[in-house]
């Protein structure tokens, strides 16, 4: 992390400083630096800042990084595609819709991805289970799906409270949290909800059969 936030600095130091001897004035680089710090928050690094928000010129990572383990968006996928469920194919692209929304600088629809992503999944963990678990449940209302997995023995009640929890947080009209800008909300819901579908496709594979 230390050599790549020094690399990403002097790579922009070098552009300022190339467009000032040939020109006499800094090259134009803002808008793809920003597209760059953008993509790199998903990615859970962002630029360091002092006490009184000041930029100290390097990149660190928003919480500590563990080596040798994939993000939670590479994890993800990996499960979703050897489920074999049904609406596989809408939900990975749900989470390249959030990410490319996320980049654009789009909080709501980033959001609005992730959460049809959850919904989209647990839809169709509950439609397979129904094949050979007793219930009845609308398919569109998300409600009536994650009560399904608590009856039908897939999750239990303090389970269906927390994915509960993190559908409510990502729907639209939440509120955000004091200190937090726009897009943080938006970083910070959109790694809710993929892990919350981590959470619901790791233990669909694991009781495949049953």
């Amino acid at each position: 992390m230390a050599a790549a936030s020094t690399t990403l600095q002097r790579t922009k130091s070098t552009i300022y400083e190339f467009g000032q001897r040939v020109s006499g004035t800094p090259l134009t680089y803002d808008e793809p630096w920003a597209d760059l710090e953008l993509c790199l928050q998903l990615d859970n690094i962002v630029g360091a800042k002092d006490e009184y928000g000041q930029a100290l010129g390097r990149f660190v990572p928003i919480e500590p990084a563990i080596d040798g383990v994939q993000t939670v968006d590479d994890d993800l996928t990996s499960e979703l595609k050897r489920s074999g469920l049904t609406g596989v194919d809408g939900v990975l692209s749900m989470i390249e819709e959030s990410a490319t929304e996320f980049k654009a600088g789009n909080k709501n629809a980033c959001l609005n991805a992730a959460r049809v992503a959850l919904q989209t999944l647990a839809r169709g963990i509950a439609v397979r289970r129904r094949l050979t678990h007793a219930g009845s449940f609308d398919d569109d209302k998300w409600g009536q799906v994650i009560a399904y997995l608590r009856k039908s023995g897939f999750i239990d009640k303090n389970e269906e409270d927390g994915l509960t929890g993190v559908y409510t947080f990502v729907s639209p009209g939440s509120h955000v949290p004091l200190g937090l800008s726009d897009l943080e909300f938006a970083r910070l819901g959109r790694t809710l909800a993929f892990s919350a579908c981590y959470f619901l496709i790791k233990a669909a594979n694991a009781t495949e059969g049953e």
